[in-house]
């Protein structure tokens, strides 16, 4: 299960940045490239530590 969710995180992350190459928006881009690194970070973070990562709590 964990291979899949990380595959598939990794996918995502470079479909967003194929997405930003080929945009003539300088917006969307910096958007989608922020987006893919998010992505990317979560997906190594899941491999190494076999965790979700966790956003937004609030104690």
């Amino acid at each position: 299960m964990s291979g899949l969710y990380v595959n598939k995180l990794k996918r995502r992350a470079l479909n967003a940045l194929r997405i930003a190459e080929n945009t003539d928006d300088f917006d969307l881009a910096m958007f989608l490239i922020d987006q893919a690194l998010q992505l990317y970070i979560k997906a190594v973070y899941f491999e190494l530590f076999g965790s979700k990562v966790r956003g937004g709590s609030r104690h």
